[in-house]
């Protein structure tokens, strides 16, 4: 832009910043600066237009006032466009910017759609690891027991074909307090019985869990190999409580009064 107001020779205005450049970078301004992408006809026209405009000053050999076009145009060359050229123009930007903004929302969209996957798989995830860790270390709960029915001479038989290598619970109410016991077989090959209580932690009421080979107290996490389980505490501490069973080929015996002696583990 001259001094007097007037662009100079081969100088356009960008209608989109104001700026004055050179009539040829017109193109290449809007697209790095305001990321309007003109096709290569477009730009051709655009060209056409803006050499008709210089060739025009240069043959006169006098400026004329540069006048961008209203709204939306451009001047080229301090020649004015037509009606129609202006509203192709304008037409041309405002497609371009339509486009533009067509393009963000969808990119925008997408980040969005990529974020709430992403959350849900954490939430997923954080939700399968707490559920793991409350099937793991949910220590208040006890596993369903079965009941153990006395006979008429005080005994509960329990068939060893009964007894697996997972361990089984076993529930004997004694005039209304529930007293539980577990067996199970240990790589031994033998029936291992014991309450479902501690010597020490009975008191928390928590019981006993199975941890492969082991049975693993639920208060204090001490585990004991199953193999060994089934005789009297002779260290102290920890130690699934004895429970006397006898055994008559097919069948394990327990008598309903050696199940009652450790009543109070329970109540």
């Amino acid at each position: 832009m001259s001094k007097n107001g007037h662009e100079k020779p081969g100088m356009t205005t960008c209608n989109e910043c104001g700026c004055s450049l050179k009539a040829e970078n017109l193109a290449r301004h809007l697209s790095k600066v305001h990321k309007i992408e003109l096709k290569q006809e477009e730009i051709e026209k655009l060209n056409t237009t803006i050499d008709a405009g210089v060739a025009n000053k240069m043959n006169n050999k006098q400026h004329s006032p540069a006048k961008s076009l209203s709204s939306r145009g451009l001047s080229s060359g301090g020649k004015k466009l037509s009606k129609k050229e202006k509203r192709d123009l304008r037409h041309m930007v405002d497609t371009k910017k339509a486009d533009m903004r067509k393009i963000e929302l969808m990119r925008r969209k997408r980040r969005n759609a990529i974020f709430a996957s992403i959350t849900i798989l954490a939430l997923v995830g954080l939700g399968a690891s707490y559920n793991m860790f409350l099937l793991e270390g949910d220590d208040s709960s006890n596993p369903i027991a079965t009941s153990l029915p006395q006979d008429e001479f005080g005994e509960i038989v329990v068939l060893k074909s009964d007894v697996a290598d997972d361990a089984k619970f076993y529930k004997y109410d004694a005039d209304g307090t529930e007293i539980r016991a577990f067996g199970v077989r240990g790589s031994d090959g033998e029936e291992h019985f014991a309450f479902d209580a501690c010597d020490t932690c009975y008191q928390e009421k928590k019981g006993y869990r199975q941890a492969g080979e082991n049975m693993k107290c639920n208060n204090c996490g001490q585990e004991f190999s199953i193999n060994s389980i089934g005789t009297e505490n002779t260290e102290g501490g920890c130690w699934p409580s004895y429970l006397e069973i006898t055994g008559d080929g097919e069948n394990i015996v327990i008598k309903g009064e050696n199940l009652e002696e450790k009543k109070f583990m329970f109540e």
